[in-house]
């Protein structure tokens, strides 16, 4: 038996409002003994017995002993999802509340309880929600502890999981060893069509065998950004004129004030606009990119980082003019971070192929990577980058980020280098695939992300297309894991024109073996 990995996972007391339940099947447990336990000779009663003697609730099969059965415990779905749902019940004695749950027993095997939820406080009305499901047939089981230590449980329950969106497909596993991939999920915001702007998008979560195991459309026009935020509890969906951090049963915490006023994409480059870049910082405020400035009639724009805080106020701000003087051309970003504890912020531009750091107190910037930038070569020999996203600071003033590469050179790649600031240089450290190498080569006309794994693996997300002039093109999209010596563990891909920005590995909701 497993427990739900995120301290998120916790019992919803009677406080929390009951959702609709939805077309799925739910069975309500009955008031006999022998659905509580295959063996007990007990008396069966939702009062707390008197008796102390408690055995240890092992998971692995119905013929646990239970103190006393939950008969009021039923299912009802989650609207919001189809991979969720709430089990219900009450007790007649405050208790604690957790549901063990497992994909259902086949021919006949017995029911396995693999998982389950944290404990909640005592109370006598529970709602537990369950979460990180995938499509097919469950078992879940209603649990209560007492503060004597009385057990009660209810028979099993039966789920069936199905309904999944059409646009949400599974991933196929190309690569999968289990022994040297991390088993982290991978998180990404999901799009159909061309271009993302006219896509109908959801955040996804994917396992290693790429099995949807969460979702969430976003809840006003396409999105293209998802991360976790709130140590775990919500997802920030980005994109257009709205953003919104919504919980993992749907509900939204936190939405942004829109400007400018009115309805906008994130590729109408208004006045005001937010574009390629929104995300949380630890301090509660949001790093966004944002257009300010805008010369229609010129074609120009002048990008500005920004700190907002939850009203919408922005606290800080870096006019990348510089950048542009600098290099000798305007610049349009594809991301930005802000670090406190630093001093530092970042900015990268795909079309200027360059990643620029930028001193928070001082607004001085300190150097500028890339072909055109202020750091030469050294040793030199290696190919810099064209088309950057998503640089990683990794610490020790290495730079991680992921580079589409030009369309006529069709090689795209994650790229780790290091910057020497005080010798005015850079060095290429790591990158894959490795410079003349002709193994899994693929071209990304637009998006993806390279990110250091805790095992010291790097995962990267991209799609997988072409580029003809502004129109791009896509064919799949792929989510792989490599080691430090540029061996492939894990590839997942998903077939046909599904769209990714980014893609981030999360901890796992809950953990199992490995397909």
């Amino acid at each position: 038996m497993r427990e739900l990995n995120l301290a998120r996972f916790v019992c919803f007391a009677s406080g929390l409002s009951i959702l609709a339940a939805g077309c799925n099947d739910s069975k309500t447990a009955g008031a006999s003994e022998d659905s509580v336990t295959a063996d007990s000779t007990s008396d069966v009663s939702t009062a707390e017995p008197e008796d102390a003697a408690l055995p240890e609730p092992d998971l692995a099969g119905p013929s646990v002993v239970y103190d006393f059965a939950l008969e009021t415990a039923h299912i009802t779905a989650n609207p919001n999802n189809v991979l969720s749902c709430y089990v219900e019940w009450e007790t007649t004695v405050p208790a604690t509340a957790y549901v063990e749950f497992g994909p259902r027993g086949q021919d006949g095997q017995a029911s396995r309880f693999e998982f389950r939820t944290s404990p909640g406080l005592p109370t006598t009305q529970h709602r537990v929600f369950v979460a990180g499901l995938y499509e097919g047939d469950w078992d879940l089981r209603a649990v209560s502890e007492t503060p004597a230590g009385k057990i009660g449980a209810s028979e099993t329950l039966r789920w069936r999981s199905e309904g999944l969106p059409e646009a949400i497909p599974r991933g196929e596993v190309e690569t999968l060893d289990a022994d040297r991939a991390s088993d982290q999920w991978i998180l990404t915001q999901l799009g159909a069509g061309t271009p993302w702007i006219s896509s109908a998008t959801y955040a996804v979560m994917y396992d290693l065998a790429g099995r949807p195991r969460w979702y969430m459309p976003h809840p006003k026009g396409p999105a293209t950004l998802s991360t976790l935020v709130n140590d775990g509890t919500a997802i920030l969906l980005a994109g257009g004129s709205h953003v919104h951090e919504v919980n993992l049963e749907g509900a939204t915490t936190w939405t942004s004030p829109v400007e400018p006023e009115g309805e906008y994409t994130w590729w109408d480059f208004v006045d005001g606009s937010w574009h390629h870049e929104f995300h949380k910082l630890p301090n509660g405020n949001y790093a966004v990119l944002r257009i300010r400035d805008n010369n229609d009639e010129a074609g120009m724009r002048t990008d500005y980082i920004e700190e907002m805080n939850p009203l919408g106020e922005t606290v800080w701000q870096f006019n990348t003019t510089p950048i542009n003087d600098s290099i000798g051309t305007w610049c349009y970003g594809s991301a930005a971070e802000i670090d406190h504890a630093a001093g530092k912020a970042w900015f990268a531009s795909r079309n200027g192929g360059i990643v620029a750091q930028i001193d928070y107190n001082t607004h001085a910037v300190d150097w500028i990577l890339g072909g055109k930038g202020s750091l030469a070569q050294s040793p030199g020999g290696w190919k810099w980058f064209t088309d950057p996203h998503a640089p990683v600071v990794l610490g020790n003033n290495r730079i991680l980020l992921f580079d589409d590469s030009p369309a006529d050179v069709a090689r795209s790649r994650a790229v780790e280098l290091q910057v020497d600031a005080a010798n005015g240089t850079a060095s290429l450290v790591w990158e894959y695939p490795p410079a003349g190498s002709n193994s899994n080569i693929w071209y990304s006309p637009g998006g993806g992300n390279a990110q250091r794994l805790d095992n010291g693996n790097t995962a990267i997300a991209a799609l997988e297309g072409s580029r003809d002039g502004d129109a791009m093109h896509f064919e799949q999209t792929r989510f792989m894991e490599v080691t430090p010596d540029g061996t492939l563990v894990s590839y997942m891909r998903l077939p046909g024109a599904s769209i990714i920005y980014r893609g981030y590995r999360i901890p796992a909701l809950h953990l199992e073996d490995a397909p």
